[in-house]
């Protein structure tokens, strides 16, 4: 916790800001539903996209295991298989809106080889198209509403050991051919690192959000322009720092609490560069949640106790307290 005193119980609570005051909450979330995902993600955190909850467990292996959980609580794996790798590593994974799974990441050949690319499988599973995307490494994916495709990560150099851009934002289509590309300067880590490696990227209705490693979030329009960026609240410097990060189709943007914290969620205001905490239902308020994405209006949640829960809170007026089962 990064206050302490009199800002013990704001952080509990909503969260409080540098200044030491809990500022009051304009929206609040209301409980909707739960449900226990069978097998608890162990490798990499989930996302929620495309109406289901999506990773991979293992993500770096010879052949990576994709899973998907719908909204019936149906789990559903794949074997993910590249035809010469010896290795793969699954950097980012996300659904589409007809259930089609994007996969970004890179294989390894048996004589060293990289090859980076970016995989469609078809919603039934049955096929994929792979676009080898070298010297692009994609590290972070998201499926538009139109089911075109977006990916950023760096440039390689012939070596693989060298970066010649750090952050780079493509489009492809379902058939893999680039529609756009832009380089973006964006803030560098702490430990001077690229910012695109651990990050979260995410479509709306008309926009792409991108959540940087320094806690930076910078949005797109379709084709690739920059529409603002936004600095995550005082004293979030990298992914340690939140928990998660959701983007809905009207353009809602929540950051959550800081890692292993209280759930804490809090609101982008793009028009006072503000981040304003939201008020959550009381008898979740110390629990540690973690952001997973929307489903419609809904915000879903994960949660490790003693399992993987994933709950579904909705906007709403009613007392923090209100819903709670």
């Amino acid at each position: 916790m990064r206050q302490s005193g009199s800002c013990l119980l704001a952080i509990l609570l909503v969260g409080c800001t540098a200044y030491g005051q809990a500022p009051a909450q304009k929206r609040a979330l209301v409980y909707e539903s739960e449900a226990w995902v069978p097998g608890a993600p162990l490798d990499h955190v989930p996302q929620y996209s495309g109406g289901m909850v999506v990773s991979c467990d293992p993500c770096r292996a010879k052949e990576p295991i994709l899973f998907t959980v719908d909204r019936q609580n149906r789990r559903d794996e794949l074997v993910f298989e590249l035809k010469g790798s010896g290795y793969i590593s699954v950097n980012g994974i996300a659904a589409g809106p007809d259930g089609a799974l994007a996969v970004a990441g890179y294989g390894i050949s048996d004589d060293s080889r990289i090859a980076p690319f970016i995989a469609l499988i078809s919603p039934d599973r049955k096929s994929q198209v792979v676009n080898r995307t070298w010297p692009f490494l994609p590290y972070a994916v998201t499926v538009a509403p139109d089911g075109t495709v977006w990916a950023v990560g760096p440039i390689e150099a012939a070596d693989a050991n060298v970066y010649l851009n750090d952050n780079v934002l493509r489009h492809y289509d379902p058939s893999g051919r680039l529609l756009a590309t832009a380089t973006v300067k964006a803030r560098r880590g702490k430990d001077d690192s690229i910012v695109s490696v651990v990050s979260n990227l995410m479509a709306s209705s008309d926009r792409v959000g991108w959540m940087t490693l320094a806690c930076e979030y910078i949005e797109f329009s379709f084709d690739a322009k920059e529409l603002g960026r936004y600095d995550c609240p005082p004293g979030r410097m990298n992914s340690q720092d939140w928990a998660g990060v959701a983007l809905n189709a009207g353009n809602d943007v929540v950051l959550g609490a800081k890692r292993n914290a209280p759930f804490a969620p809090l609101e982008l205001d793009r028009a006072t560069r503000t981040w304003d905490p939201v008020a959550v239902p009381a008898g979740y308020a110390l629990e540690s949640h973690w952001i997973l994405g929307f489903d419609g209006p809904s915000l879903v949640t994960g949660s490790l106790l003693g399992g993987y829960k994933v709950r579904r809170f909705n906007w709403g007026d009613a007392q923090p307290g209100a819903g709670v089962p």
